[in-house]
């Protein structure tokens, strides 16, 4: 009876699952059809003076969709919907940080709303506009799916700033998939995302890797920060070589963190595509890692990547300067 029950729970929960993409799938425009949706929309605005703004609170995340119900503007890149805010003012730099979410099934159909801000002065004149120039992408689960986060540099003088679409970016977005693929994202000219004006300046981290062969490799990474796990090369270098035998294929993943003082997990590792070829490496004895936390103040705007050496005996981890090449944290050791 008990396996009677699980088998109907089980197919049930398949049910819902094969129901949910298919709406996924009927409810998700591509790209072209969004932009010829947009071609149709009126302009009712002719600068920016006209607009209505919304005020926002300093710290506070606010979501945001734009789409056939968004208001549009002819931007010097072409028709936008766009979403017209009043910026709080702070007595230090300001920025504004974003998370955009990606849509469309299959895989080889994903797109998203990157956003290009145009900044205002006082009178409501163009300042200038900006486009984050590196997004770090997030896994969530499977309601929430994939997004990638971004942020710019409010100017002194802004007082108020345009969110549109972007359709141009100074880096290729892409979709990991299983079997070492990755699915190029797609820019679209309307979607999700959520929003922040922040006085919180970050750095940026990055993992590394050593290649040894088509099977194994060296990680060097962060793991933890401030006792919280967040997104590594490990995990995502897992879930890409999913499925692809023997193969191992690597995701280096970069991050954001708060320019303040933080504990840092640092880990160095092997890693190999398939896990039985680890317990092999173990039992040969050329499996190593090493693991420690470090105290780190990273430096507002600075860029930082995790380096380290394997060996039977020795293996260490550490923090360097991407550009000098510097260590600015203590070396974990093996002991």
């Amino acid at each position: 009876m008990f396996k009677s029950k699980t088998r109907i729970l089980s197919n049930y929960l398949n049910l819902l699952a094969v129901v949910f993409l298919t709406g996924l799938v009927a409810g998700c425009a591509t790209v072209s059809e969004q932009k010829n949706v947009l071609q149709v929309k009126a302009v009712k605005v002719n600068s920016f003076t006209e607009m209505q703004f919304t005020p926002v609170v300093l710290e506070q995340v606010q979501a945001l969709t734009l789409d056939g119900d968004s208001p549009t503007f002819l931007f010097s890149e072409g028709k936008s919907y766009y979403a017209a805010v009043s910026l709080p003012v702070a007595n230090q730099a300001r920025y504004l940080s974003y998370q955009t979410n990606i849509s469309g099934v299959p895989l080889n159909l994903v797109n998203a709303l990157i956003p290009r801000f145009a900044f205002l002065d006082q009178a409501k004149q163009l300042l200038g506009t900006a486009v984050a120039t590196q997004h770090h992408r997030k896994n969530g689960d499977f309601f929430q799916g994939t997004s990638f986060a971004g942020r710019v540099q409010v100017p002194p003088t802004a007082f108020y700033v345009v969110i549109y679409a972007s359709d141009k970016i100074e880096e290729s977005l892409f979709v990991p998939a299983n079997y070492g693929k990755k699915w190029p994202l797609a820019l679209a000219p309307s979607g999700s995302l959520s929003f922040s004006v922040t006085t919180q300046a970050v750095a940026t981290i990055t993992d590394s890797w050593i290649f040894e062969s088509s099977k194994k490799a060296q990680l060097f990474m962060v793991t933890e920060v401030d006792g919280q796990s967040i997104q590594n090369s490990d995990t995502e270098s897992s879930s890409l070589s999913k499925g692809a035998g023997a193969r191992l294929y690597i995701a280096i993943t970069a991050r954001d963190v708060p320019a303040k003082p933080l504990k840092l997990k640092l880990v160095a590792t092997h890693i190999t595509g398939a896990p039985i070829h680890e317990i092999f490496s173990q039992a040969a004895g050329t499996f190593y890692s090493v693991k420690g936390v470090v105290d780190f103040t990273p430096a507002a705007g600075g860029k930082y990547v995790v380096k380290g050496v394997l060996k039977k005996e020795g293996s260490s981890v550490w923090i360097e300067d991407e550009v000098t090449g510097q260590v600015v944290t203590e070396k974990v050791v093996e002991r």
